[in-house]
């Protein structure tokens, strides 16, 4: 059966535009999985890292502030830590609402653990600062075959552990937040690298199939 001319263009007609068709739905399904992984990366992972470092910073300005107050008695270590404190509890709500979108269940547990050790450490700092300066805080005792002031016991023994329990887990949640970054940066680059190429065999197809199209519109 001989096709007339308009059935033919028509057919090549519609090849194209079922092929435009395919373009623009594979195309516009790679190029939202490109957008999902940039905005997780720009909007949960970066923030991620960057609060969990001011978290870290601020925890470790709280343990010194109470050092310095310790040895010196000056009322602005005790605002200092008082203010490291609540930046400290700031940044874990911050942390909180990232968490919601975390990839990693490890890191919402560690959290968790965070949060709560928080407030053990920030308890029993209040506990060393207020023996501080004291009689009780200046008597001399022994702890592991040294002799040192109760106030400085009661500060390695107490909150010093948990603060050092909080850095190590931060540190943790920061370097694999760090590495998915790297992850999705990879992702992201091969995803636009799949998209191009695809659209590009796309087009060679279309070529190839408004030549064919034509060849047989002008055989006869």
């Amino acid at each position: 059966m001989q096709m007339t001319v308009g059935k033919k263009i028509m057919l090549g007609f519609g090849s194209l535009i079922a092929l435009l068709t395919i373009i623009g739905i594979v195309t516009t399904v790679m190029v939202t999985k490109t957008g999902t992984i940039t905005e997780q990366t720009l909007n949960v992972r970066y923030p991620t890292v960057y609060t969990s470092t001011n978290l870290l910073r601020y925890l470790e300005t709280s343990l010194n502030s109470v050092r310095s107050y310790m040895l010196t008695g000056a009322p602005k270590f005790k605002e200092q830590r008082t203010e490291a404190n609540n930046n400290m509890l700031q940044q874990v709500k911050e942390l909180e609402k990232y968490s919601e979108r975390w990839t990693v269940q490890a890191n919402k547990d560690k959290l968790k653990k965070i949060y709560g050790m928080l407030d053990d450490f920030i308890k029993l700092q209040n506990e060393v600062e207020a023996v501080s300066h004291t009689d009780k805080g200046n008597t001399i005792v022994d702890h592991d075959g040294k002799r040192l002031r109760y106030d400085v016991v009661m500060l390695i023994t107490k909150p010093a552990p948990i603060a050092f329990s909080i850095r190590e887990m931060l540190t943790e949640m920061i370097e694999n937040q760090q590495s998915l970054v790297a992850e999705d940066k990879v992702a992201a680059l091969s995803m636009q690298s799949r998209t191009k190429s695809f659209t590009i065999l796309m087009v060679l197809i279309g070529i190839g199939i408004a030549g064919v199209a034509a060849f047989f519109i002008t055989r006869n």
